[in-house]
């Protein structure tokens, strides 16, 4: 059995995105920072942080020196780069901003304003401590995370699921239905925790721990997300000083290592395309690029989606536009996205999904609540829809898990109406597809973004339709109270969507307008600050760029 942070990175190949790596991209973290909530103070002169944690606010002791401890465990989980190279983190050159999780709602909010992107929470309310019908159930802990994420569409925090499993609590569903609090959001990412091996021979050769937290969601949604290795990890410690290490077991220790390996494919993208990845999108593209997990295809309620693949991740950031398709795109209330056709040969294996960030449910159950138990009233706002067709007419649809019946295999046999994110996984595909994506109801706060991703594809079969807007125009440029958005070329659709985004790749405003024809519209900079930004015009299938200077 493994026990040190460096198989853990070895697990999830992050290493090979490392200086000397397979990948060739000498992707360490640098000049990037996670954020990191915990219970109290991470040892910033321990030989392995030294120089590279800061403080979000005065460190203050809670009084049990096991916090300390926990802190600085989780914190060189993600970034420790000492002499120690059994305790190496995922991102190594990375920095991390430390905050007691005591006022965290308020700080995470600050913080994803100003342009955080991960953030680590390996802590939560233990399955024991709270009401039994509260177990599964999306209230307003989860709420608050989603309000959070929704209103920063590049922020993403990652939790750990918990380790309430074999304690005890709720033996009747065997296992099952544990998560608590704000381990139901629908947009942050929960995290599991199964034994290291870092050769991976499938599904069976990586185990489940015997403590992390099972869902399902009450809904039925894939709850945890994702798992990684969270038995015994070996990292830096508080209370054995500068130079002191300790193993440490539970999902607190999986979250970081996701964490860091997140932080890697967000450096990576921005390293390729001077902008980083809308939270969804590197959410989906984990997910997506799972190594396959549990006892059956699909997702299930104890490892989520599978284990975390940061060497896949990556090499779909790597090959965009050519076996693999990166999008962020959206769909206006009514509308239809459609993908052009394109092709798969060779019998390789073709996967489709899509990932949004979703509002928070228009009704969380209140804390006041203490006879709903199981409700399977789903938390989803904006319920969209995946469906691929091939070209003989078969159509394939995501997967799904039943809350009745937890431990059964996924299906993937109809729409899933629960989840925001779906998945479509074709095995020997041949021939030509095409992706549609639709959506249930009225969208709130329409047009709703997604994130759409491809591998499988042949190379050079996904159309390329960037900057294909005729006399695609920006005046006056620089701008000071207002600037003029104009095009020759009539788009398809009855919305055109104009976006713009600052320096840091953080949406700061979003106009739809109908689609009559020639385009032109005057919009004014009353809510943008002096600098540069990026404007982005497009129906969510056709798009271009251009870069506007604000005075």
């Amino acid at each position: 059995m493994s026990t040190d942070n460096r198989i853990a990175g070895l697990m999830q190949g992050a290493n090979e995105l490392w200086n000397g790596g397979s990948l060739g991209i000498n992707i360490e973290g640098q000049n990037m920072e996670v954020g990191v909530w915990d219970g109290a103070r991470v040892l910033q002169t321990h030989e392995a942080l030294i120089g590279r944690v800061v403080a979000g606010e005065a460190p203050v002791s809670s009084g049990d020196p096991d916090d300390d401890d926990h802190a600085t465990h989780v914190t060189g989980t993600i970034v420790a780069n000492g002499p120690d190279n059994n305790a190496i983190g995922i991102a190594p050159q990375a920095t991390a901003k430390f905050y007691n999780f005591s006022n965290d709602t308020s700080e995470m909010t600050s913080e994803a304003s100003n342009g955080m992107l991960i953030s680590n929470h390996s802590y939560g309310i233990p399955a024991a401590n709270v009401n039994r019908v509260f177990l599964g159930r999306y209230g307003t802990e989860a709420a608050a995370v989603d309000n959070i994420t929704f209103n920063a569409p590049y922020y993403l925090p990652v939790l750990s699921a918990g380790n309430s499993r074999n304690t005890g609590i709720n033996t009747m569903d065997n296992g099952y239905d544990l998560l608590t609090g704000d381990k139901l959001s629908k947009n942050a990412l929960i995290v599991g925790a199964a034994v290291g091996n870092p050769n991976y021979t499938g599904p069976i050769s990586v185990p489940m721990s015997s403590f992390s937290s099972w869902g399902p969601a009450d809904d039925g949604r894939v709850k945890p997300d994702i798992t990684t290795k969270g038995v015994n990890m070996y990292s830096s410690y508080y209370n054995l000083g500068n130079s002191g290490y300790a193993t440490i077991s539970g999902t607190s220790m999986s979250a970081p290592a996701v964490s860091g390996g997140l932080i890697l494919l967000q450096q990576y993208y921005n390293s390729l395309n001077s902008q980083y990845m809308k939270s969804a999108t590197v959410k989906g593209l984990a997910l997506h690029t799972v190594k396959e997990a549990g006892s059956a295809d699909g997702p299930d309620y104890q490892f989520g989606w599978g284990l975390l693949d940061t060497e896949a991740a990556a090499l779909a950031i790597q090959d965009d536009g050519n076996t693999s398709s990166i999008e962020e795109l959206s769909l206006a209330n009514s509308a239809t996205y459609t993908k052009s056709t394109f092709s798969v040969t060779g019998g390789n294996k073709l996967t489709i999904s899509i990932s949004w960030t979703d509002f928070r449910s228009l009704q969380p159950f209140p804390n006041s609540d203490i006879s709903t138990e199981d409700p399977t009233r789903p938390a989803i706002t904006n319920d969209l829809d995946l469906v691929v067709t091939d070209g003989s007419g078969n159509t394939y649809y995501p997967w799904s898990l039943d809350p009745a019946s937890p431990a059964a295999a996924a299906t993937n046999i109809a729409p899933n109406n629960v989840d925001n994110y779906e998945k479509i996984e074709i095995d020997n595909a041949s021939g030509t597809y095409t992706i549609t994506v639709t959506h249930k109801g009225n969208l709130f706060f329409a047009p709703q973004a997604f994130s759409l991703i491809i591998t499988g594809a042949d190379p050079a079969t996904f159309s390329n339709k960037e900057d294909q807007l005729d006399n695609f125009s920006i005046f006056p440029n620089p701008a000071t109270e207002h600037f003029t958005v104009a095009f020759n070329n009539q788009l398809s659709g009855d919305k055109i969507n104009v976006d713009i985004y600052d320096v840091l790749g953080q949406e700061v405003m979003s106009r739809s307008f109908d689609n009559n024809g020639i385009f032109e519209q005057r919009i004014s900079t009353a809510d943008l600050n002096s600098g540069i930004y990026l404007v982005r015009v497009g129906n969510g299938i056709t798009a271009s760029t251009r870069k506007l200077i604000v005075r």
